[in-house]
């Protein structure tokens, strides 16, 4: 039933790679329509398209469970439009924000709509710019509940900009991690290679100024 349908994958996955795909599909469930825990409706939209891709299928779901308004045809022609690359980061940000992939799509048609200076742009560039300003805006602080900062208007520039400054908080998160570490370093040092016998003290230095001291 399944290979007839088209879903050749669900099957090749069980049988060649003992791989269940539990979330999507139910083996002990004689009903297929239980089994794939779709309603008619879905069933049908699934039943519609060419390509029944268990990706879009789980990531379809997982909105779904998450109660994100959304279709399966929907989120099929989401996936398709940003050439997949992108969806997976997308969906989780959808999921987070509360935000249905319809509404998304609109914002990165008007954005692609107001962007003057590349006529080239397309859909999936849009969505990675999308999905790196969001991770620049969670570093810097963002009130990301707030439609002025989730769906900024230009979304290039603030992405630009909110990327720039993202990248040099978390490299002085990084310098300030290594410093942290070169300073249990010196503990370490200092705890295992410091003796005295009461009148003599012997110790690492702590750092390059008493080297050039004891020099």
């Amino acid at each position: 039933m399944l290979i007839k349908a088209g879903m050749v994958e669900i099957v090749t996955d069980f049988t060649d790679k003992k791989i269940s795909n539990a979330t999507i599909f139910k083996w002990d469930e004689q009903d297929p329509r239980k089994a794939l825990g779709l309603s008619k409706p879905e069933m049908k939209e699934l039943m519609s398209v060419k390509r029944k891709d268990l990706y879009i299928l789980r990531r379809y779901k997982q909105l779904r469970r998450n109660k994100i308004p959304c279709g399966l045809l929907e989120a099929y022609d989401f996936h398709d439009s940003i050439a997949g690359t992108h969806f997976s980061q997308a969906v989780k940000l959808m999921i987070r924000y509360k935000l249905p992939p319809k509404k998304l799509r609109a914002y990165l048609e008007r954005e692609r709509a107001r962007d003057t200076s590349k006529k080239s742009w397309v859909f999936s560039t849009g969505a990675g710019w999308w999905c790196d300003y969001i991770d620049a805006a969670e570093v810097l602080g963002y009130d990301l509940q707030n439609p002025v900062f989730l769906l900024p208007k230009d979304l290039k520039e603030h992405h630009d900009r909110a990327t720039q400054a993202a990248t040099a908080v978390k490299e002085a998160q990084r310098l300030s991690e290594n410093r942290e570490k070169e300073r249990e370093r010196c503990r370490a040092v200092t705890k295992r290679y410091t003796y005295t016998d009461g009148s003599l003290l012997i110790r690492a230095p702590l750092g390059a100024a008493e080297i050039v001291a004891e020099g």
